[in-house]
Order: structure tokens, then C-alpha cells, then sequence
């Protein structure tokens, strides 16, 4: 599922296998510079560097550095929902504590491994992506992921509507708040318990007649 088509950022799109290994390698640079250094040292020349790639070939996928952390975010994004998709496959027989937990980790997971690049990375995106654009990437997640859990033995059916965007905006902007707060926190136990209990403690509570939406 693409949230970026590769039209809106990128010069030429990835076909061969090399191309992808290249692409691949500027954007994990890219990281290690949002990790190392924030937004102030993410520039092209300096990416080329630490890729090995010379600045033509960067711009031969990239038209700047705005593009590449457009690629950062929709990469992290396809590999969210890959993992979406595994994890309701493989695992039928948790109890809805255990298959929420799994959930929220998946969800935190490309944050916590790099959380100075990620705090980096969303605060850049923040300032130059419409927020309709960020808000489609929520809807579009959480439907691919309320869908998944319609077929989970955890779960009797999936929350309607309402409640389905209520509960991904409120774990969402949790990890996005922390992010730029505090980023130290996302890797943390007691972070990845508390959405667990605000998770929980939402699923389980009465729907109000005439109040949530219709599936």
C-alpha cells in the first residue's frame, strides 16, 4: 500500500534490485544523520557521503532532502503494515491482552529502535507535509488494521467507525506527543504498558447508543 506515490518525491522509481539497495542505503544514512546530528545536519552533500554514493546518483532518485524523508516515513509506514498483516496470520490463539500488546509494539517498534532519528524525521515531515496528508496515513493504517483484527479470535468483530478513529488518533498522537517531548521515552516498558492500558480500557468500555458510528 503506497501513501506517497513515488511520482510526488522521487525522480525515477526503483526497478531492479540494485536500484532498491541503493535507495535502501541513502535513506538508512539519512537516519544515522537525523540520529547523530537532527534536521540542522540532514543535507544532501552529507547524506551522499556517509551513503558512498556521489550527489549525482543521489539526485538521480531524489530531487532533495525533502523527498528523502518522505521515502523515511512511507518506508517505515509499508513495513507497519507488513508486519500488520503477519501478525494477525501467525498469532489466532493469544488473549486480547496479548494480541493488543503485540499490536501496540508493532506500532512503536520504528520508533523505539531510533528514536532521536524518528523525533527528527516527524518534526521535519510536521513542517512540510499537509495535514491531510499525515491524517490519511493514520485512516488508512487503522483500517488496515481494525480489518485484521475482524478475523482475530481476540476479538469479538472490530470497534465501528467512530470508535476505530477515536482510538488510533489518541495511540497516535500519544507516540507522536512523546516523540517530540520526551524520545527517550518511547523505549521504555512502563510507555509500551500504558498504551496497552489505554488500549484495553477503550475497547472494553459500553458504546453509547447514538452516539458511535455505524460500521
Amino acid at each position: 500500500m503506497k501513501f506517497f506515490q513515488p511520482a510526488d518525491f522521487m525522480r525515477k522509481k526503483p526497478i531492479q534490485r540494485r536500484s532498491e539497495s541503493t535507495i535502501d542505503t541513502i535513506l538508512e544514512a539519512s537516519a544515522q544523520i537525523l540520529d547523530a546530528e537532527g534536521e540542522k545536519g540532514l543535507n544532501t552533500n552529507d547524506i551522499a557521503t556517509r551513503s558512498g554514493f556521489s550527489v549525482g546518483t543521489l539526485y538521480q532518485y531524489f530531487k532533495n532532502k525533502d523527498a528523502i524523508v518522505q521515502a523515511m516515513a512511507e518506508r517505515e509506514v509499508r513495513l507497519v503494515n507488513e508486519k500488520f498483516d503477519q501478525l494477525i496470520k501467525a498469532e489466532k490463539n493469544l488473549t486480547q491482552e496479548a494480541a493488543v500488546r503485540a499490536v501496540v509494539r508493532v506500532l512503536i517498534e520504528p520508533f523505539s529502535k531510533r528514536p532521536r532519528a524518528r523525533r527528527a524525521a516527524m518534526l521535519f515531515l510536521a513542517k512540510r507535509i499537509d495535514i491531510l496528508v499525515a491524517r490519511k496515513i493514520v485512516v488508512e493504517m487503522s483500517g488496515r488494521l481494525f480489518e485484521r483484527m475482524r478475523y482475530h479470535v481476540a476479538f469479538e468483530g472490530v470497534p465501528d467507525k467512530v470508535r476505530r478513529a477515536v482510538l488510533m488518533s489518541a495511540v497516535m498522537g500519544a507516540i507522536r506527543g512523546t516523540l517530540i517531548d520526551d524520545p527517550e521515552l518511547i523505549t521504555t516498558q512502563g510507555f509500551e504498558d500504558e498504551l496497552v492500558t489505554l488500549v484495553l480500557a477503550y475497547l472494553a468500555a459500553p458504546v453509547r447508543r447514538g452516539v458511535a458510528g455505524e460500521l
